[in-house]
């Protein structure tokens, strides 16, 4: 499926005047005192390799943000290929951080935020990201695991620009989709947009923010519809109990049958740009492996593809995202593609093989299944007297074409025999 996308104009767009404009009728807004982006961020980042004969890999990430209500604290623990069902413990610089149980895939996800935000909290006696050290983590027994060495850097103040892009689901469990996003730039411009796909022609949507009806918005032939105001601006602005747009919360879309669309603003303005390598693609976005974590992206019917031409994005692509935060996943607003002739689609995959078939086989790395294809040209390093088998842990250096992994080499780490005895 091709994923960049050419933007239908909006038909039908009737903007409701007295109930949007009007300060002394509608539903009234507290402000909540969120005006202003993050003003210092400082992260740390550990890549988690296998201690001794322990299998796995990992990523750690502390993230300390200093907003205008005060001080934010973030650790996240992604584990990948750990043994199903066992609980895993982070350790950091000899303080215990929290325990989570491995899943059938052997992956793992551990997230901790203070103020809470619903994750269990942050241990008070946590170093600043800036000074932590090293990361271990513990299996079953108190068996260090894996281990790894904090990286950290320390993002300056910026301009005073707020931004913030959410992802609005549907409520019905049907196939509409649609995002929304809030834009403050220097010299007091602001912007509210949002866009929905999935509707159904000639149907009217009702676009409400906060309880304030906005628009009526007619879908077109292909069953979308946006909507876009701006302050300052004579034709369509915002209205005044909407300003500023960093307090915004609530954005939803009401059709015939009432309630469809819905989405909450976190407040944070949180917004990043990430260079990485797209590990797995999904019909609504990827997953990205950066030099320091693991992100899942989404993307939308406002995302901007570029340089891609006629190129579909694929496992194994190198990519740069521009976004915002909505929870724990990044939603696009840019992806440019920076391999355009695939010269750097290349790299390495390790894990142990899971299935043998003709002219390939597959390897477990990570969380994923990566199916490698062998050829007349592919070197076996470490194979002396022995025959790939299943359970097999070997390191495959090789290109990617699609979703397979052309081999140009694979070495023997360890023989199933060995791996089985310990």
């Amino acid at each position: 499926m091709r994923l960049h996308h050419v933007v239908t104009p909006l038909i039908g767009l009737t903007l409701l005047a007295a109930a949007s404009t009007n300060g002394s009728e509608g539903p009234q807004r507290a402000g909540r005192g969120r005006m202003q982006p993050q003003t210092m961020h400082s992260s740390a980042f550990a890549a988690l390799q296998p201690v001794g004969e322990a299998e796995g890999w990992g990523r750690v990430a502390v993230h300390d943000a200093e907003l205008p209500s005060g001080p934010m604290r973030t650790v996240q623990l992604w584990l990948f290929g750990m043994e199903p069902g066992l609980e895993y413990t982070l350790v950091i610089d000899g303080l215990a951080i929290g325990t989570v149980r491995s899943r059938p895939s052997g992956s793992a996800v551990l997230k901790l935020q203070e103020p809470g935000r619903g994750h269990d909290p942050v241990p008070e006696n946590l170093p600043p990201a800036a000074l932590l050290v090293s990361a271990v983590v513990y299996g079953p027994e108190l068996a260090p695991t894996l281990e790894g060495t904090f990286t950290s850097f320390t993002r300056p103040p910026g301009p005073s620009i707020y931004e913030e892009q959410i992802a609005l689901v549907d409520v019905t469990g049907g196939d509409s989709a649609g995002m929304a996003k809030v834009e403050m730039q220097e010299g007091g411009h602001q912007e509210f947009k949002t866009h929905a796909t999935g509707l159904v022609p000639g149907e009217i949507y009702t676009v409400i923010v906060d309880g304030i009806s906005l628009a009526s918005l007619t879908a077109d032939a292909q069953g979308q519809a946006r909507l876009q105001l701006e302050s300052p601006d004579d034709d369509n602005p915002l209205p005044d109990e909407l300003l500023p747009v960093s307090e915004i919360v609530t954005v939803e879309w009401h059709g015939p049958g009432g309630l469809l669309l819905q989405g909450s603003f976190s407040g944070l303005g949180d917004c990043d740009t990430f260079l990485g390598t797209v590990m797995a693609t999904t019909e609504g976005g990827l997953t990205l492996e950066t030099d320091s974590q693991t992100i899942e992206v989404s993307t939308t019917v406002e995302t901007s593809w570029l340089d891609f031409g006629d190129h579909e994005l694929a496992v194994g692509d190198r990519v740069r995202v521009e976004g915002c935060w909505d929870s724990d996943v990044l939603v696009a607003d840019v992806i440019e593609l920076k391999n355009p002739d695939r010269d750097d689609a290349c790299g390495s995959v390790v894990g142990p093989v899971g299935e043998i078939v003709e002219g390939g086989f597959t390897v477990e790395h990570g969380a994923r299944t990566v199916a490698v294809l062998t050829t007349a040209d592919t070197e076996w390093e470490g194979f002396v007297d022995h025959l790939l088998a299943v359970g097999d842990r070997v390191k495959v250096d090789g290109c990617w074409d699609g979703e397979t992994f052309l081999a140009r080499r694979v070495e023997l780490k360890r023989t199933a025999k060995l791996r089985s005895a310990h």
